[in-house]
């Protein structure tokens, strides 16, 4: 039962819209660092624990950044959640993956929304993008 801002549910607004900001966090759950969800690299599309590697690292190197200027809350804005989705999703739908009646785009539950759960752009591409925004002093995300 992860609650966010305001009291949100992570569980309710997942059930509605299935979103991460590169699989590392969600906006409107500040603090909340996340690994091996939807949105990043999983396991059928890279070696997990490589992908896991990578994530815990970009983690460990934000939270260093953090306490180093003495920042204590982190949180993606919507905006570059925005972003993140249309490009996995744009990444995603140009695969046939996407075109699938399967459980690994939740076709099998009534209601559900669809969309392509694992980053299908490649651990390189990925790896970039989550560099990029670290060298940027992770612009998109607020910090206090």
């Amino acid at each position: 039962d992860i609650r966010g801002r305001d009291g949100r549910s992570l569980k309710e607004d997942w059930g509605r819209d299935i979103r991460t900001t590169m699989g590392l966090q969600v906006h409107g759950y500040p603090n909340l660092f996340t690994t091996a969800v939807p949105l990043a690299p999983s396991a059928a599309l890279c070696n997990m624990t490589t992908c896991l590697q990578q994530q815990v690292e970009w983690i460990d190197d934000c939270i260093k950044y953090m306490r180093g200027n003495n920042l204590n809350v982190i949180e993606p804005s919507r905006d570059i959640e925005d972003q993140w989705v249309a490009h996995h999703d744009e990444t995603a739908n140009a695969t046939l993956i996407a075109k699938t009646n399967s459980w690994y785009l939740g076709s099998n539950v009534e209601g559900k929304p669809r969309r392509v759960l694992s980053y299908c752009g490649g651990v390189g591409t990925y790896r970039q993008k989550c560099d990029e925004v670290a060298a940027s002093g992770y612009r998109g995300f607020a910090m206090q």
